[in-house]
């Protein structure tokens, strides 16, 4: 019999997600880590602690999404935010890296949702993650820019649909201590830092704060949080 999880994280192998689960590691909830290798997020899960289980969700592949989460019990709280870079331009349009974008994010996302139904309760929340592109675009963010926007549309409707439950959305902006970031310039972070109000860069300890927030509040639902240092003002 599939066992219960306080929460599974699509795309918990790394970065944010890992950050994610991690948290809910630590205070002793039942946790699944899901990415596109078993081998790897299995190889996670025993870094996270024994309340962890890795399993492979490989979120490319929509049609195969269903079958990949039979053996997952009931959900307390979801956590999307599996999602390659998806750098694209007008100039230089490259449709294989747009639709593999929007298919991550607009097609499959939904489709670990449904695929899901009825195990996740009345009391389950889902978190997506999108960014702060969507209103702040910059050179090569049309792909970024434009399906983050669809995901903060795809949160007000689901939202309303799958009531009681809860879902929102966290749009971080440059989150500096992730792989993403890694190798960036001394100058570079300190021109982010100069563009926000709050004069501080952004943690993976910032989102995790803002997504226990949202995953746990049981009066939030329907929201799109930047977490940004209000850098999009």
């Amino acid at each position: 019999m599939a066992e219960r999880a306080d929460l599974l994280v699509i795309g918990g192998t790394s970065g944010i997600g890992r950050a994610i689960a991690a948290a809910y590691a630590d205070r002793g909830s039942s946790v699944i880590v899901a990415g596109r290798s078993a081998e790897r997020a299995e190889e996670v899960a025993g870094e996270l602690g024994d309340n962890v289980r890795g399993i492979a969700v490989d979120i490319s592949e929509p049609d195969a999404i269903a079958a990949q989460l039979e053996d997952v019990g009931p959900v307390s709280r979801l956590v999307l935010t599996a999602v390659g870079a998806g750098e694209n331009s007008i100039g230089s349009f490259d449709p294989a890296v747009a639709a593999d974008l929007a298919t991550k994010k607009l097609v499959a996302w939904p489709a670990v949702i449904a695929a899901l139904g009825d195990r996740l309760g009345d009391d389950s929340s889902v978190l997506m993650f999108g960014g702060n592109a969507m209103d702040k675009p910059f050179p090569g963010s049309l792909g970024l820019t434009s399906v983050n926007g669809g995901v903060a549309h795809l949160v007000v409707g689901l939202a309303l649909e799958m009531a009681p439950r809860r879902v929102n959305a966290i749009h971080p902006g440059i989150v500096v201590d992730t792989p993403a970031w890694a190798e960036a310039s001394d100058d570079f972070l300190e021109e982010v830092r100069g563009g926000t109000p709050t004069g501080a860069l952004i943690t993976t300890g910032d989102i995790t704060a803002a997504a226990q927030l949202l995953l746990d509040h049981g009066a939030i639902t329907g929201q799109n949080l930047r977490v940004d240092g209000g850098s999009g003002l």
